[in-house]
C-alpha cells in the first residue's frame, strides 16, 4: 500500500492512495467422493445395478452391507466405503485484490465538517472447485464491489438571530448526514445441469424498477432484471460447464442509502443541558431490491426480483445531558 497525502486550504486534506494484496493458502473444503471426470462419457450407465463388493463384509445394519447389488455409480468414487467423505482445511485458496482509494477531509471550521471516501477495487479469486478433478476457475469474488462512496457531513445550521427568544429556539440546531453507495456483488447463474454456458452479454442497463420481472405475457417474463435469453443450458447433466462461478457483468442491485439528524442542545445549568433530536433511516424511502432469481431451471422466477428491503424510519428524541 502507498498513498499522496496533501492538505489544502480550509483544513482540507487529500489523500489518494493504492492497495494491493495477494492471500495465499486459504483454507478451502472439499468432497473426496466426488465422480470422477473420466466416467462422465458413461452417461446414465451410472444408474446401472452391479454386484455389491461390500455384502458381507460391511455391518449388516449400514447400507452397503444389505442388498445383493447396487448402482454403479457407488464404486466410482475413491472411497466407495464412506458415503459422504469431506476434507477440510486444504490450503488451496487464493485471492488478489487491487484498490484505488481517495478520501478528502475538512475538519470542523466555520460550522462545517466532512468525510468523503470513494473505493475503485477488483477483488479476484482462483476458484478450485475440486480436487479430484481439475477444475479451477478464475473470476471475481462473490464479495467483490467495484465502488463504494461513502460521504458523512456534520454542518452548523448558520442561524444566529439577534433576539434572544428567537436565539435559544432557532439558533444552534446542528445537521449530520450519511450517505452510502456500493456497486451490487456478482451473480451466479445455476441450471439442473450445471452452470448454463453465456451466449451474450445478460447485463441490461435502465432503472431497477422498470426490471423487476413483474409483467409477464402467458409465462413469458417481459421485464425482466437481466437478459434470461443470454443463457443456454448443458446438454446434460455429464458435461463439465466452462463458465466461472460469478460473473462481474451481472451484479445485484445497487445498494443505497441516506440518513439524516438534526439535533439541538438547550443549555439549563452550567453541567445541564437538554439534547432534542430528530433522525430520519433511510431519509428518501428507496428501497433496496433483492436479486432475482438466478436459477434458469425455474422460469417462473428466472430474472425476477421478488424481494425488498428498507423503509424510512423517523424517530424524534429528547434526553437530558449532564
Amino acid at each position: 500500500q502507498f498513498s499522496v497525502q496533501r492538505e489544502l486550504p480550509g483544513l482540507v486534506l487529500l489523500d489518494l492512495a493504492y492497495m494491493g494484496m495477494l492471500s495465499l493458502k486459504q483454507f478451502e473444503s472439499f468432497n473426496l467422493n466426488e465422480r470422477p471426470d473420466r466416467f462422465l462419457a458413461l452417461g446414465a450407465a451410472e444408474n446401472n445395478r452391479v454386484a455389491n463388493p461390500f455384502l458381507g463384509i460391511a455391518p449388516a445394519t449400514s447400507t452397503l452391507g444389505t442388498g445383493a447389488t447396487l448402482v454403479q455409480s457407488r464404486l466410482w468414487p475413491a472411497y466407495p466405503q464412506f458415503t459422504t467423505l469431506t476434507m477440510n482445511g486444504a490450503n488451496t485458496g487464493r485471492a488478489v485484490y487491487h484498490a484505488l482509494q481517495f478520501k478528502t477531509e475538512k475538519r470542523f471550521s466555520r460550522g462545517i465538517s466532512f468525510l468523503f471516501t470513494y473505493t475503485f477495487s477488483k477483488l479476484i479469486d482462483n476458484y478450485t472447485t475440486s480436487i479430484v478433478n481439475t477444475r479451477r476457475f478464475r473470476s471475481v469474488s462473490e464479495f467483490d464491489q467495484t465502488h463504494a462512496l461513502r460521504l458523512a457531513a456534520v454542518y452548523e445550521l448558520p442561524f444566529r438571530p439577534a433576539n434572544r427568544l428567537l436565539k435559544q429556539i432557532v439558533g444552534g440546531w446542528e445537521a449530520t448526514g450519511f450517505l452510502s453507495v456500493d456497486t451490487g456483488v456478482p451473480l451466479t447463474v445455476t441450471h439442473a445441469n450445471g452452470r448454463p454456458v453465456r451466449i451474450g452479454n445478460p447485463r441490461l442497463d435502465g432503472p431497477v424498477t422498470d426490471r423487476l420481472g413483474d409483467r409477464r405475457s402467458g409465462n413469458t417474463v417481459l421485464n425482466p432484471y437481466f437478459d434470461i435469453n443470454a443463457f443456454r443450458p448443458l446438454p446434460n447433466q455429464y458435461t463439465v460447464t466452462p463458465e466461472p462461478a460469478f460473473f462481474s457483468e451481472l451484479r445485484a442491485p445497487t445498494p443505497k442509502s441516506v440518513n439524516f439528524t438534526l439535533l439541538k442542545n438547550f443549555p439549563i445549568r452550567e453541567r445541564l443541558r437538554l439534547q432534542v433530536r430528530m433522525d430520519a433511516i433511510g431519509l428518501t424511502n428507496t428501497p433496496t431490491f433483492g436479486a432475482p432469481g438466478t436459477n434458469l431451471s425455474s422460469l417462473a422466477t428466472f430474472g425476477v426480483i421478488n424481494s425488498a428491503s428498507g423503509s424510512r424510519q423517523m424517530i424524534g428524541s429528547a434526553r437530558l445531558l449532564f
